[in-house]
């Protein structure tokens, strides 16, 4: 829409800039990390997925930022397979990248 700035995909932002977007907005500190491990650990696919952020938080989070999907483009296992830890294999990496 012209204008309308073009938001900013969260998952381009260091745990840091998430943080920042925080600070600034007068939240809660910690609640860059429930946002970071949402999108990186938990594999949220929307702000309304992540249910420990009060519902003004998850809003603020919509009105700054797109949430662009990822989709595992790879995975990297290790030569030597070693042993399964918590159901993942320890020498498995997935790469991602982002869904148009």
């Amino acid at each position: 829409m012209p204008g309308h700035p073009q938001k900013q995909d969260i998952r381009e932002l260091s745990y840091t800039d998430i943080l920042n977007f925080f600070t600034r907005s007068n939240d809660k500190p910690f609640r860059a990390k429930q946002v970071y491990e949402w999108l990186w650990k938990k594999g949220a696919a929307s702000f309304d997925e992540m249910t420990n952020l009060p519902k003004e938080t998850r809003t603020a989070l919509q009105q700054h930022f797109s949430f662009n999907r990822i989709a595992i483009e790879k995975t990297q296992q290790s030569k030597d397979r070693p042993r399964y830890n918590g159901g993942k294999s320890a020498g498995r990496q997935d790469v991602y990248r982002r869904r148009p």
